[in-house]
């Protein structure tokens, strides 16, 4: 029961001067508010779509709507 009674809480960075980039770990040394720019090409390499995200926002979490937009604008993908 102790357990569950402790109060949890984290810190979230906001930049002062762009509130809506993220804050982006790459290493120990390497961290900086920052944009991510996620990007599906054809075979030879002409985008087909882009989504710009946060820095803190992971890869994962844009394939599937930046999948569904190269199928929305261009036809499905075949890989």
């Amino acid at each position: 029961p102790e357990k569950f009674e402790k109060e949890e809480w984290k810190e979230i960075k906001e930049s002062t001067t762009d509130p809506e980039s993220g804050y982006y770990v790459k290493d120990e040394r390497t961290k900086q508010f920052a944009y991510s720019f996620h990007a599906a090409t054809d075979e030879k390499g002409f985008v087909l779509g882009a989504i710009v995200t946060p820095g803190n926002v992971h890869d994962s979490h844009v394939l599937q709507p930046l999948v569904e937009r190269v199928i929305q604008n261009v036809q499905k993908p075949i890989a």
